[in-house]
């Protein structure tokens, strides 16, 4: 099981990159292929089940900083079952991050793996609004390692999101808190892709390592003609045991 967590810190710059930027030369441009980096694919069961002419093309970019309310996922692998319970919550007030006062949001992740459930692990993202801006995010690993990352460079979603979109979100470092020390790195993109006849899906990829693990991740989000979003489904792939939760 702890093999399967190391990567979850990576939800976490997945979440914060759902946040999409607005404004500014930095954060989320369109749409990355179906094939994340860190060989990591997203397999969606509801791809190509319409039609070209039944398939929503575009959605408006959904509201930023992104909520997502307590969802429960399942997956399961080599005879094993898993579950995923994910969350994005806003906070009311105001933090210190990097040197600047900073809006935030709490990203909540529950595995667990046949009957045995995991600790809950939080993280915080933190971001300007008005525009919405990418910061970074704080947290522990599985291991117990504290974190933070910075984003380097950053890239805005289009106000319009269309099918066949893509290209780079973010790319940041992670370093021990307070200090100059590295820990790792991330690299995110993302795509847009076709899902049905009243969503779209906006996937988002996550290429990173951690203190020396790999974090491959992808989250799917199903955008709807109002712009509003809901999670569709969370892959994790990490010592060759593949899971997406959906």
């Amino acid at each position: 099981m702890t093999r399967l967590i190391r990567g979850l810190a990576a939800l976490s710059v997945l979440s914060l990159a759902g946040c999409g930027g607005d404004g500014g030369s930095m954060y989320m441009a369109a749409g990355f292929p179906g094939t994340a980096s860190g060989n990591c694919q997203m397999t969606m069961s509801n791809c190509g089940n319409a039609s070209a002419s039944q398939q929503m093309n575009s959605a408006p970019r959904p509201s930023e900083p992104f909520s997502v309310p307590s969802t429960t996922l399942s997956a399961s692998a080599n005879g094993n079952t898993y579950s995923l319970t994910y969350s994005v919550t806003t906070n009311s007030v105001t933090n210190m991050f990097d040197g600047q006062m900073a809006q935030s949001s709490v990203l909540s992740v529950t595995l667990g793996e046949n009957e045995t459930t995991l600790p809950t692990q939080t993280t915080t993202a933190y971001y300007l609004t008005n525009p919405y801006v990418p910061l970074g995010f704080s947290g522990t690993a599985a291991n117990g390692t504290a974190f933070e990352l910075i984003f380097n460079s950053i890239n805005p979603y289009p106000a319009t999101l269309r099918v066949g979109q893509s290209g780079p979100l973010a790319s940041g470092t992670f370093y021990s808190p307070g200090t100059n020390v590295a820990l790792g790195s991330v690299t995110m993109t993302y795509a847009v892709e076709a899902n049905n006849a009243s969503t779209l899906l906006l996937k988002i990829a996550s290429s990173a390592t951690l203190t020396g693990y790999p974090l491959p991740e992808v989250i799917a989000y199903a955008v709807d003609a109002s712009g509003h979003m809901s999670l569709s489904s969370i892959q994790i792939t990490l010592n060759g045991v593949t899971l997406t939760f959906m």
